[in-house]
């Protein structure tokens, strides 16, 4: 019993558990520069930088609200400095996200 304890978070990242953006490989090493939130049934998180070597960089992660481990693996998009990544666009006109603190999403 204690050992399935033990692995329970293991578990829960493994089967698609709400994941920060820190820990995706990949993902800028600095904290974003935005962090969004927004949703009814599916939650959706959006970290944000706005420059990181000369890319937009966005990441996404949808989850899925009543479902245990009902989390979407983190999507990263890039884009030139200054722009919207096409995800980005499309999340922010459909779900309007709000600001969230920073343990939320990095």
């Amino acid at each position: 019993m204690r050992a399935l304890l033990a692995a329970l978070p293991l578990l829960l990242v493994a089967c698609g558990g709400r994941q920060l953006a820190s820990t995706v490989r990949g993902a800028p090493r600095r904290p974003p520069d935005e962090q969004l939130a927004g949703g009814g049934g599916v939650s959706v998180f959006i970290a944000s930088w706005h420059c990181v070597d000369g890319a937009h960089v966005v990441m996404v992660q949808k989850c899925y609200d009543g479902f245990p481990g009902g989390c979407d693996p983190w999507i990263t998009e890039r884009s030139g400095c200054g722009t919207q990544t096409p995800l980005e666009a499309e999340i922010i006109a459909r779900e309007r996200p709000t600001p969230v603190p920073r343990d939320q999403v990095w």
